[in-house]
C-alpha cells in the first residue's frame, strides 16, 4: 500500500510511515495493520491537496483487498 501510494518516492514513503507510527502510538497499537494504513493514506496531505482523494481511496481499497486475498 505504501509503495502504491508513494510510487516509490522516498520522501512520501517516510511521511506515510512516520504518520503510521505516530497514529499507532496514539491508538496504542502493537501492530500497524491495513486499516490503520488506509486511514493514514486517506488523511495524507498529498491526497488532500491533490483533490484525488476519492480516486486514491478507491485505489487503496482495491490494493488492500489484494493484500488480504494474497494476490
Amino acid at each position: 500500500m505504501i509503495w502504491e501510494f508513494s510510487n516509490g518516492v522516498p520522501r512520501l514513503i517516510n511521511q506515510i510511515c512516520d504518520s503510521a507510527l505516530l497514529n499507532g502510538f496514539i491508538y496504542e497499537k502493537q501492530i500497524i495493520d491495513g486499516a490503520l494504513m488506509k486511514e493514514v493514506i486517506s488523511e495524507s496531505p498529498m491526497v488532500q491537496i491533490s483533490g484525488q482523494s476519492e480516486k486514491k481511496k478507491i485505489d487503496v481499497d482495491e490494493e488492500f483487498k489484494k493484500i488480504i486475498q494474497g494476490e
